[in-house]
């Protein structure tokens, strides 16, 4: 299948079926396109076709291709493609490739510390045994909120039975695990 821009406009002029089924069924390699504005172009695509982790794999490979704001976009669509369907990081490269989009956003200087750790803190399960998290670790100096709301999360108190607390508190397993996170992230530092 032909990768370019005139493919995909046909692609596009067939309407949104046809569009999807064919960014579902082509491989896209950024490095072979022929500008930056169609490596842009061919991520939002396969981010709203679904392939969240595909784009990430594309994002990964030549990051610095790619403005600020599409990264971020990738990494956020990962987050939430995760948060649905767990088992879709199961890729061993899935932890380098979000290490790679992060070292180019820090080293970009148009992100803030406060969006980094962020991105960070979402995918820090991932990161722990490679990149590490730099710019959770910064945000831990500069920001006592946060650091608060760690301590919080790590050694929240157990709940009677009978709470009627109005919170929305997490699942009991999803709450274990924000514990453990926090602790680990705590202890790390």
């Amino acid at each position: 299948m032909s990768v370019d821009r005139a493919t995909w406009q046909i692609a596009s002029s067939l309407g949104p079926v046809a569009e999807s089924t064919y960014w579902c069924n082509v491989r896209v390699f950024l490095i072979r396109l022929d500008c930056n504005e169609d490596a842009e172009y061919a991520i939002a695509k396969l981010i709203e076709s679904g392939l969240a982790i595909d784009a990430l794999d594309q994002a990964a490979s030549h990051p610095e291709e790619l403005v600020s704001h599409t990264l971020i976009w990738v990494l956020d669509a990962n987050y939430k493609q995760l948060s649905e369907q767990p088992e879709a990081s199961r890729s061993q490269v899935f932890g380098y490739d979000l290490g790679r989009i992060l070292d180019a956003l820090q080293h970009s200087g148009k992100v803030r510390i406060e969006e980094l750790g962020r991105l960070e803190w979402q995918f820090f399960p991932f990161l722990r045994n490679g990149r590490g998290s730099v710019a959770l670790g910064q945000l831990l100096q500069r920001d006592p909120e946060f650091f608060a709301t760690l301590v919080e999360f790590a050694f929240e108190p157990e709940r009677d039975d009978g709470d009627d607390s109005d919170e929305a508190d997490l699942s009991g397993d999803a709450a274990i695990t924000q514990a453990r996170l926090a602790w680990d992230l705590l202890h790390d530092w």
